[in-house]
């Protein structure tokens, strides 16, 4: 899947014209565009997801929970626009501690 990368661009533009508008304001924008949107590949996503909840016999994996999109900068974007990726967090704590 290709995004279209002038989306945010035109987005942070319409924002700006906003504040220009409400507060009587100028705004000088300059947008440099950066790290391309990482892109989960959902049929591999799903794989991993599954793959995590058979593993036998551990108890240790308590959970796999979606999260919904983020908008940090991640280099692993890069990987995903050659190939099927999927990019996924893992929280633990330590053996004992139920609460963080």
């Amino acid at each position: 899947m290709k995004f279209e990368g002038n989306i945010l661009e035109k987005e942070i533009n319409r924002m700006a014209k906003g504040i220009e508008i409400e507060f009587g304001v100028q705004c000088e924008l300059t947008y440099t565009p950066d790290y391309p949107p990482l892109y989960n590949n959902p049929e591999l996503t799903a794989l991993v997801a599954e793959s995590l909840r058979n593993i036998d016999g551990d108890e240790d994996i308590k959970e796999i929970k979606e999260f919904p999109a983020l908008a940090p900068s991640e280099d692993f974007a890069y990987y995903a626009e050659k190939f099927p990726a999927c990019f996924f967090y893992i929280a633990c704590s330590p053996k004992g501690v139920s609460e963080p």
